[in-house]
C-alpha cells in the first residue's frame, strides 16, 4: 500500500512495515508568489509505482499548472521521470496537440475545465476526460480558431449551466455557455459586429471576476444577469435565459450613453458589485452611473419598470379600498364595510411584484412613492370569498378587479398622479349546493309517488329541482318538486303511476344531483 504525506511517499507492507519511497526534491519557495510543488497523485501500474508531481506558478491574475510523471522501481526505490508536460498522465496519445500553458482551471458538474494554451490553437477551453492512464486534456472547442485566443474568462455557473466570456474574431468578447452537449456556444452577439461586450480580459481573474474582482455575472429567477456594452445603448444591464432569443436589455438607465461605468481608477469605486442578495422583489447590487460621486443601491427583477435605485422616490400614488360586497352587485353600496387583512400586490404590467401590503380595518391600501411607469394591481381573495362584477358603475364606487384574476387594468402614473379609487369588491362564496331525498314512496293501492326533498341554496325555497323516475324497462322524466312553505320542505306527488320505480334522481339547476332508492307500501 501506498500513501503521501506532505511532499513524500511511502509504502506499508502486509506486515505493517513503513518504508520511505518518495520525495520532491524541489524546495517550496516561503514567499506569496512563485513557484510551488505538490504530489498530486499516485497509481500502480504493470508492477511499477507511478507519482504526478504538480508545479505550480502563482503571480498576481495568473496561475500556471505543470505536471512531472515519476516512475518509481517498488524494489530499489529508484525513480525518474517519464514525462515533463502539462497532462497528469504519461504522454499524449497521437492527435492531441501538446498544452504549452494552463492558466486556470475551473470545476463544473463534477468535471474540471483549464483555460490553457495549445501549440496548435491559442488559450482555449479545455476539459479532464478518461480514467487512468487513458485520462487526458481535451479541448472543448476552438472558439477562435487557429493559433488566436478566445482567452475564456469569468465562469460562473447557475442553473446547471456553465457561463464565460470570450473572444472571437469579428465578433469580440460575448457571452457563451456550454450547451447540453457540453460544447462552447455563444448566447449572443450582443454588441453586433466585432466590437466587444465586454472589456479587455488582459489580466482577468479567470473565476466570475473582472481585473478588478468584481463579479460579472448574477443568476436570479432563472436568468442571469450582467452589464454589457451595445453601440446603440452604450453600457447598461442586461439579462438572458441562456438563448439568443431570451437575451434582453433590462434597462437603458441613461438613453444613448453608457448608464453604468465599467472601470475604476485608484479612487473611484467598482461600477458593478452584486450583493449576493434577493428577496421575491428582486437581487441587489450596487452601481455608479455616469455623473455619480459613488455608488447607489439597486434593485431589479430583471424587468425595465422592476429596476431602479433603492433610494430612488417617485410622487405617485395608487389606493384605495376593499369592500365586502354584500349584495353582490360590484357597486359600493352605503352600510357596505371595508375588508381588513386583504393582500393587495403592486405589479409591473408584465407581472414582476414591485411591492405588496395588506388592507387596513377599514378596507383601505396605500402605495406611494411610486416612480414614473405604468403598474397593475392584484388583490388576492381571502378564504370563502369571490370577487364581485367588474366596471359596473361610476368609476369611484365599482370594482376595478377582474372577477377571475383579482387584477385592474394597466395604471399610467406620471409624476405626482393620484389613482385613489383603485377598488375591489368581494363576496361571500355560496357553499356548494347539497341535496337530500327525506322519503321516496311508493304507494301500490294508489298507483301514486311521494318524494320529499331538502337543500342548502339559499334563500330558502329558491332551488330549481326535477325528478327522474327509474323503472326496470325504461326511465321518466316526471318533473319539478316544489317547494312547500306548510312542510318547510320541497315535495311533489304524481299519480297514475302503474309500477314502481326503482329509484329517483333529483336534479338542481345548479348541477348536483341525488340517486335514492323508493320505498314500496
Amino acid at each position: 500500500m501506498f500513501y503521501v504525506v506532505g511532499d513524500t511517499v511511502w509504502s506499508k507492507d502486509s506486515n505493517g512495515q513503513i518504508s520511505y519511497v518518495y520525495e520532491i526534491t524541489e524546495d517550496y519557495v516561503s514567499h506569496d508568489w512563485g513557484y510551488y510543488y505538490f504530489l498530486e497523485m499516485l497509481y500502480t501500474e504493470n508492477g511499477r509505482l507511478y507519482v504526478v508531481e504538480l508545479r505550480l506558478l502563482a503571480e498576481p491574475y495568473y496561475h500556471a499548472y505543470s505536471y512531472q510523471l515519476i516512475e518509481i522501481d517498488i524494489d530499489t526505490a529508484e525513480s525518474s521521470i517519464v514525462s515533463s508536460h502539462y497532462y497528469p498522465y504519461g504522454s499524449p496519445s497521437d492527435g492531441y496537440p501538446t498544452i504549452n500553458d494552463v492558466v486556470y482551471s475551473y470545476w463544473f458538474d463534477g468535471e474540471e475545465y483549464f483555460v490553457a494554451e495549445g501549440s496548435l490553437v491559442g488559450e482555449e477551453l479545455w476539459r479532464l476526460e478518461g480514467i487512468g492512464a487513458d485520462r487526458r486534456y481535451q479541448l472543448v472547442g476552438d472558439i477562435n480558431p487557429g493559433a488566436e485566443s478566445s482567452q475564456p474568462a469569468n465562469f460562473y455557473s447557475y442553473g446547471g449551466v456553465l457561463y464565460f466570456t470570450a473572444y472571437k474574431e469579428g465578433v469580440g468578447r460575448e457571452v457563451w455557455k456550454l450547451n447540453e452537449g457540453g460544447v462552447p456556444e455563444m448566447v449572443a452577439d450582443i454588441n453586433p459586429g466585432a466590437e466587444s461586450s465586454f472589456s479587455s480580459p488582459d489580466g482577468w481573474y479567470y473565476q466570475g471576476y473582472d481585473q478588478y474582482g468584481v463579479q460579472v455575472f448574477y443568476g436570479f429567477s432563472n436568468n442571469v444577469y450582467f452589464v454589457a456594452d451595445h453601440q446603440e445603448f452604450g453600457r447598461e444591464l442586461w439579462g438572458s435565459d441562456g438563448t439568443r432569443a431570451g437575451t434582453y436589455l433590462v434597462l437603458d438607465a441613461l438613453p444613448g450613453e453608457s448608464g453604468f461605468i465599467a472601470y475604476r481608477d485608484t479612487i473611484a469605486p467598482i461600477f458593478m458589485d452584486f450583493q449576493n442578495i434577493n428577496t421575491a422583489n428582486g437581487f441587489y447590487f450596487r452601481a455608479r452611473q455616469f455623473g455619480d460621486q459613488d455608488n447607489s443601491l439597486w434593485i431589479s427583477n430583471g424587468t425595465e419598470i422592476g429596476t431602479r435605485k433603492v433610494n430612488a422616490v417617485g410622487s405617485g400614488i395608487i389606493g384605495d379600498f376593499v369592500w365586502l360586497d354584500d349584495d353582490g352587485d360590484g357597486f359600493q353600496d352605503p352600510g357596505e364595510r371595508g375588508l381588513a387583512g386583504v393582500e393587495v400586490q403592486l405589479l409591473s404590467c408584465d407581472g414582476a411584484l414591485l411591492n405588496k401590503t395588506t388592507t387596513s380595518t377599514s378596507g383601505r391600501y396605500l402605495f406611494g412613492n411610486i416612480v414614473d411607469g405604468s403598474y397593475q394591481v392584484k388583490f388576492l381573495l381571502p378564504d370563502g370569498f369571490e370577487y364581485s362584477p367588474q366596471g359596473v358603475g361610476h368609476y369611484k364606487k365599482d370594482s376595478n378587479a377582474d372577477e377571475s384574476s383579482g387584477l385592474t387594468r394597466c395604471l399610467p402614473i406620471k409624476g405626482k398622479q393620484v389613482r385613489k379609487a383603485i377598488d375591489a369588491g368581494m363576496v361571500k362564496a355560496s357553499p356548494p349546493e347539497s341535496l337530500q331525498v327525506i322519503k321516496a314512496i311508493y304507494f301500490s293501492n294508489q298507483k301514486k309517488l311521494w318524494v320529499r326533498v331538502s337543500s342548502t341554496v339559499e334563500p330558502e325555497g329558491t332551488a330549481l329541482l326535477t325528478l327522474d323516475a327509474k323503472f326496470k324497462t325504461n326511465s321518466r322524466k316526471l318533473g319539478s318538486v316544489f317547494w312547500r312553505d306548510y312542510a318547510g320542505f320541497y315535495q311533489n306527488r304524481w299519480l297514475k303511476i302503474d309500477k314502481a320505480p326503482e329509484a329517483i334522481t333529483i336534479t338542481s339547476s345548479s348541477g348536483v344531483s341525488i340517486t335514492a332508492e323508493v320505498e314500496i307500501q
